[in-house]
């Protein structure tokens, strides 16, 4: 798959491992993903907080060496 020609006017734009550009969302392919390890990303919780949702089965979320100080932002919904 190629870049997307133009970029301005997307709001979101989803790469993959290979450096590949997908055309759709990867939401919905974790349906029964129930542990999420994520070491070393610098995540912070409002972006962990976007991303739960993803996982409707998640039972256990281990984040290790983030940037997991925003407490304020962490969302349970």
């Amino acid at each position: 798959m190629k870049k997307p020609e133009n970029v301005a006017n997307l709001k979101q734009i989803f790469e993959n491992a290979s450096g590949e550009y997908l055309d759709v969302s990867p939401k919905g392919i974790f349906k029964k993903l129930e542990c999420l390890t994520c070491v070393g990303m610098d995540l912070t919780w409002d972006q962990v907080s976007d991303v739960v949702p993803a996982f409707p089965v998640l039972q256990e979320l281990i984040l290790k060496e983030n940037k997991c100080t925003d407490f304020e932002n962490i969302r349970f919904n």
